[in-house]
């Protein structure tokens, strides 16, 4: 019964689903995007391994924040038309309230993403809080997505409380952005020579893109700018307010 009712549960919420970790925060980028209640005992039971990979996960993360592990209930959820596998398992709306309730300050979340993506840099493309998601970590990866749900699993999810962090695909890693910056950066003096005023540049980690600020007037940049770097690695931002400078 449960290998049916898991069946597909990749193709719904995609490996892009984030996964919720517990006791793990997130900050910063794009791609497709995975319930919960306080726990009763702050050690996590493993699932049997005689379970689908999927069944041990949803077992896993749902006896960590609280939530019924009961697998007749695991089967029911993964079936469920409104269930939502952004946090790497299937849940029920509800449920996934539950998580984000128990939410933990940025403060405590921050450092422990920051950690994870330095051991991981070659694919860590930073983390944000979506606004959009009632502040839910969301945290982007180039690749590996899986190996990295369960790496932030195995990181928070025996800490007290968990955390519910998202682990979603992004095209370029944060060195990557960084390296970007910098050429922009030595090349704006060229384009200043070309009417073009590049007045901020910066990563923008929820869209997986480098951010550039240009004073109007400045028809054409947008074009210019992604016809050199890349449409898919800057967002062009114009502005009529030069910077102040201290």
């Amino acid at each position: 019964m449960l290998g049916n009712a898991f069946a597909g549960i990749r193709g719904r919420g995609g490996l892009a689903t984030a996964l919720v970790f517990a006791a793990f925060v997130a900050a910063c980028g794009p791609g497709p995007t995975e319930s919960l209640g306080p726990s009763t005992s702050s050690t996590t039971e493993s699932p049997s391994l005689s379970l689908s990979q999927e069944a041990q996960d949803a077992v896993r993360f749902r006896t960590a924040f609280g939530l019924s592990a009961d697998l007749d209930l695991v089967a029911e959820v993964a079936r469920d038309p409104t269930a939502t596998s952004d946090y790497g398992v299937p849940l029920l709306p509800a449920e996934v309230s539950h998580v984000l309730r128990r939410q933990v300050a940025h403060e405590t979340a921050g450092p422990l993403l920051d950690a994870y993506g330095e051991r991981h840099q070659h694919e860590f493309a930073g983390w944000f809080q979506d606004d959009l998601q009632r502040g839910a970590f969301v945290t982007l990866f180039t690749g590996n997505l899986q190996d990295h749900v369960r790496g932030l699993w195995d990181m928070l999810l025996s800490r007290t409380p968990p955390i519910a962090v998202q682990v979603r695909p992004a095209r370029y890693s944060l060195a990557e952005l960084a390296a970007l910056q910098a050429r922009i950066e030595q090349d704006a003096p060229a384009w200043a020579d070309r009417g073009i005023s590049i007045v901020m540049i910066g990563p923008r980690i929820s869209v997986n893109a480098v951010e550039i600020t240009v004073l109007a007037p400045a028809e054409g940049a947008e074009q210019a700018l992604a016809a050199e770097y890349g449409e898919d690695a800057i967002i062009v931002y114009v502005t009529d307010k030069p910077p102040q400078v201290a």
